[in-house]
Parts: C-alpha cells; sequence; structure tokens
C-alpha cells in the first residue's frame, strides 16, 4: 500500500460514505487491504462500506490512532485547501504535525501549513494555490 492509495481511498470515503476521520481511516485500511490480497476496485468498496458501518473496526481504528492518521489528514487538507503540487502538501503536512507535536493547536498547526503559501514555490510542480488571506479550515478530527 502506498500513502497515495491509502490517500485517495480515505478521500474516497469521506465524500462518499462518511464525514468522521476514523471512519474514513477504517474505511481507507480495509479498502487498501482488500486490494493488497487481491482484490479489484469493486471488492475494495464493498470493503471500505463496510469499515466505515462496522463499530468494531471503527473502535480497532480510532484505538491505534497515530499520527500517521493525522498525516493522511493534514496530507489532504493541504490538497484541498492550499492547491499546491503533492510534494508541498508533504510539507505542509509535516509543517502541522511539528506544530501540534511542539504543543500547538490546530490552529497553529494551520497557520504552520499555509506558510508554504509565503514561500516561492517552482513553476514545475505548480497546481496554483490560494491566497494567503483566503478562509481555510483545518482538518476535522
Amino acid at each position: 500500500m502506498t500513502l497515495d492509495e491509502y490517500a485517495a481511498w480515505y478521500s474516497w470515503a469521506k465524500t462518499n460514505l462518511v464525514r468522521d476521520a476514523v471512519a474514513c481511516h477504517a474505511a481507507a485500511a480495509a479498502a487498501t487491504h482488500a486490494l493488497a490480497v487481491g482484490g479489484g476496485r469493486d471488492v475494495a468498496a464493498v470493503a471500505a462500506r463496510d469499515a466505515a458501518r462496522d463499530e468494531a473496526a471503527i473502535g480497532w481504528t480510532r484505538a491505534n490512532y497515530g499520527s500517521g492518521h493525522s498525516y493522511v489528514e493534514w496530507f489532504i487538507w493541504a490538497r484541498a485547501n492550499l492547491r499546491l503540487a503533492d510534494v508541498r502538501c508533504h510539507e505542509a503536512a509535516r509543517a502541522a504535525l511539528r506544530s501540534i507535536t511542539a504543543g500547538g493547536s490546530q490552529q497553529s498547526a494551520t497557520e504552520a501549513a499555509t506558510q508554504l503559501l509565503l514561500r516561492p514555490q517552482p513553476a514545475a510542480h505548480g497546481r496554483g494555490c490560494r491566497r494567503p488571506w483566503s478562509s481555510v479550515s483545518s482538518p476535522a478530527t
């Protein structure tokens, strides 16, 4: 499983199944597992749907929630809100997690991530971005 696959299934779950971040992680884990053992996209989608409604899967995910889960949420948040190239979204996710690890709030993490908008962006990787003063909200956790 790659981060890209997992993030794609997390985003799919958030769009199509449920808004709860933990349930989306359960769905993404189930989908990527189904793919890893040889199932196709349809099998993965069924596994994701089932996991998003499975209290045991959600409970297990909640009990094992960690920085990797937060990283995915911040990466997807950066992709949606900052509209930077993926490499820069990874930078934003790392900046947000560094802020939180240092004792910062969701707001300070959001500010740390959005600082990337103020730095020059290589033209080859740009996908456009919002103005730094536009409203952005933190990922729901």
